[in-house]
């Protein structure tokens, strides 16, 4: 789904959603085991995975903001001038030599 989004601010904005979504996974699991819902064995492992996908989303959000400042913006980037051709001497068709005048 973040995937699809164009901009990186856009894609960015969505990793924190998932980081959001990954800490309440770990919430939730602290309340299963309050309410007797899930061991404390089962929750340690979830809580484990979920740090680990933070740890993995922060990552990635920071190369994304980190890209995302270095390169400028599309829509205020002025188009580079671009440059003649190099000039060249005309070839000799015939002995593939260069043309010099005395």
């Amino acid at each position: 789904e973040g995937a699809a989004h164009v901009s990186p601010r856009e894609f960015a904005r969505y990793l924190q959603q998932a980081l959001a979504s990954a800490a309440e996974v770990e919430h939730h699991a602290a309340v299963a085991v309050d309410l007797g819902a899930l061991s404390a064995w089962d929750a340690a492992a979830v809580t484990e995975d979920a740090r680990r996908l933070q740890r993995m989303l922060v990552l990635l959000h920071r190369r994304v903001t980190a890209a995302q400042k270095s390169k400028p913006s599309i829509v205020n980037r002025k188009p580079k001038p671009r440059s003649p051709p190099p000039a060249t001497a005309p070839v000799d068709a015939v002995s593939k030599t260069v043309n010099r005048k005395p």
